[in-house]
């Protein structure tokens, strides 16, 4: 099954400057998965090192990680890897009220299994 995987990461360059340059620390969700850890770290990593603000990782699921978004008080400012469809019941109800913006240039996934060739010949 294809489907778009949409993250925050070619986008938030700018949006992120803005943030360490304005707020004490740019808050960057975790969800938990090794690939959302990962782009969650690089990110801090830029807003760190290349820009000169603070970052703080924030751990939660997807819901909490939404919810702090959408509360505007900055708890979570950046949701590092949104899966679309999958989490399109937030992002369908968030980015229309403004509380979430997308990234303008999203990368392709897929979703898939991993199997050996001797297993696939089976």
């Amino acid at each position: 099954m294809r489907i778009i995987k949409t993250t925050l990461v070619a986008g938030l360059i700018s949006i992120l400057a803005i943030f360490s340059a304005q707020a004490e620390k740019v808050k960057i969700g975790d969800p938990g998965w090794t690939g959302a850890t990962a782009i969650a770290n690089l990110l801090a990593a830029v807003v760190t090192d290349k820009m000169g603000g603070e970052a703080e990782l924030v751990p939660g699921n997807n819901t909490a990680i939404y919810a702090a978004i959408d509360r505007g008080k900055g708890e979570i400012d950046v949701h590092p890897d949104i899966w679309l469809p999958n989490q399109e019941a937030y992002t369908n109800d968030l980015v229309p009220k403004g509380t979430l913006k997308l990234s303008s240039k999203p990368y392709e996934g897929n979703q898939g299994y991993c199997v050996s060739q001797q297993f696939a010949k089976k």
